[in-house]
């Protein structure tokens, strides 16, 4: 017996605070996926600023924090309500990470802002959120979140051989490797991505990011910094 087909909305605003990504999609959360329809909406900077001004907190009730929140929360119903008059879709459910300001997996903490119960009354849709903390709560990494997804969209190209690898460079790096198999998925952190290239970009120049990768594509790796980020025990494990 197929699984139901759902109309959902993904939405994602990552570490280097760049905006919210949000995607239409129709899947049956196992193995089918199929885009619709795609858009991003920047932040504000005063937004961004107080966004920035987060990470690394843990204390949820703080003012800054819930500041924080109520702008994420805020700014995620833009961009769904911008979908929606772009696609005049009527989705079943929304999908929302919210954003991280502090992960140690390590020690078994994960937290994201952003008020599930908020956006689903600004929407008036069933909304699913708070994706990582059940992982780590597990012994997982709480990252990355896309590896299902990945596996879904591969396997349902037949000109793609398998096993291959895909890379998503965010404000973290992660790769998720996709096998023959079904249970054949792997998928793990894997460095540093846009966010520390962002900070440097700013520091150096004043602007927000390196766009079309211009100053990066003049960059030459340093063999020893690299052999010695490889040597960690992380990749080892």
């Amino acid at each position: 017996m197929e699984n139901k087909v759902y109309t959902a909305i993904g939405l994602m605003s990552g570490t280097s605070l760049d905006g919210v990504d949000c995607a239409l999609i129709e899947t049956d959360g196992a193995s089918y996926v199929k885009p619709l329809d795609f858009l991003s909406t920047p932040y504000d900077g005063a937004d961004r600023d107080i966004v920035r001004a987060c990470f690394g907190l843990q204390d949820r009730s703080s003012p800054l924090v819930q500041s924080a929140e109520e702008i994420v929360t805020r700014e995620h119903a833009r961009a769904v309500q911008a979908l929606l008059e772009k696609t005049k879709a009527k989705p079943d459910v929304i999908g929302f990470h919210g954003q991280t300001i502090y992960h140690a997996p390590e020690d078994g903490v994960t937290l994201q802002i952003g008020n599930g119960q908020a956006l689903a009354d600004a929407c008036g849709i069933d909304v699913v959120a708070d994706f990582r903390s059940a992982d780590v709560e597990a012994g997982g990494e709480g990252a990355p979140l896309a590896p299902v997804y990945h596996a879904a969209r591969i396997r349902g190209v037949k000109s793609i051989t398998l096993p291959c690898v895909v890379l998503n460079i965010g404000g973290v790096a992660n790769v998720t490797w996709v096998g023959e198999e079904e249970d054949d998925l792997l998928a793990f952190d894997c460095g540093p991505g846009n966010a520390l290239m962002d900070d440097w970009i700013l520091s150096r120049t004043g602007a927000r990011y390196d766009e079309d990768g211009k100053i990066a594509s003049l960059g030459k790796p340093i063999e020893r910094f690299l052999n010695a980020w490889m040597s960690h025990e992380y990749f080892e494990r």
